[in-house]
């Protein structure tokens, strides 16, 4: 069964007449026929009436429900042949943790997109303990964690670090670096950012602790943060970027956290897309104070 003969079996049914069908697809009647005849051999069964002095076609009982698979076929094989040309196209899927996504990587997929015009671009939200998932089964060309695992199939990388600061509201009276000691835990806008972090802050505030809020999406911590007594700790590029929209101040911390260590895991060799994403991360990173690339 080729394109060919459904082209003309369907050229056939819309026109009404094998003559006609001819005309418009630019071939004699004869090769015509002989495609409808391959087609009907290779399916095991006639599709139009044939007889003398019937001058319009007529589909049999089983040509009119072939009609309906051959408009099928038809996209079937279009799809095919869109895939064929992806090689053509650049297509890049990225998984990475939400504070990335909302807070380090928007200007970065923006240059991205700018400088690649045929770029298909993909961006997920994604633990990092589902990353690993998405990778080993090609679902994600690159993938962004904090959380690392051990894999014998995937590299994880170290991508960058950064310092864990203090945020609060703007309006409160506060030294130049703030100590653990000091904060009041149930005024505590909480993110889980790591298991390191999560020590840090049960070694100070205990495990059974109840801050005012905990949040799991990082995007909503500066509309926390507008209340004066609440505060939060955050890397330093979600800090400055919530600075930039929040009335808020941030301070360093005394006896910090560790720093926030963010890798990059991939499946496969880097392709050209992927090289150029991590090239505008690492000059993006270079605008945040503060901020270790490895890249």
């Amino acid at each position: 069964m080729t394109a060919l003969e459904i082209d003309a079996f369907l050229t056939i049914v819309k026109t009404g007449s094998i003559t006609a069908a001819a005309e418009q697809l630019y071939v004699t009647q004869p090769a015509l026929s002989r495609r409808i005849v391959a087609l009907e051999n290779e399916l095991g069964y006639t599709l139009m009436e044939r007889g003398k002095g019937i001058r319009m076609v007529k589909l049999t009982e089983k040509g009119k429900a072939f009609v309906t698979i051959a408009h099928k076929w038809k996209l079937l094989w279009c799809e095919t042949e869109t895939i064929a040309k992806l090689d053509s196209t650049l297509n890049l899927n990225v998984a990475a943790i939400g504070s990335l996504i909302t807070y380090v990587f928007p200007k970065v997929f923006q240059r991205l997109l700018k400088e690649n015009k045929d770029l298909s671009l993909s961006i997920e939200n994604h633990h990092s303990y589902e990353a690993y998932n998405l990778i080993e089964n090609g679902l994600t060309d690159i993938a962004f964690i904090s959380n690392p695992t051990y894999s014998r199939n995937i590299d994880t990388i170290q991508a960058f670090r950064e310092p864990m600061l203090f945020v609060t509201g703007k309006n409160r009276n506060l030294p130049y670096k703030i100590h653990p000691s000091m904060l009041d835990v149930t005024h505590e806008i909480r993110v889980p950012w790591s298991p390191q972090f999560d020590i840090w802050h049960d070694y100070w505030f205990g495990a059974f602790s109840k801050p005012r809020v905990i949040l799991d999406q990082m995007s909503m911590m500066e509309y926390f943060l507008d209340s004066q007594d609440t505060w939060a700790v955050a890397p330093v590029s979600v800090a400055e970027k919530i600075a930039k929209v929040v009335d808020v101040q941030v301070r360093k911390i005394n006896d910090a956290p560790p720093d926030r260590i963010i890798y990059y895991i991939l499946g496969k060799q880097p392709t050209e897309a992927v090289k150029s994403l991590l090239q505008f991360l690492n000059e993006e990173l270079k605008n945040i104070q503060g901020v270790t690339s490895y890249l």
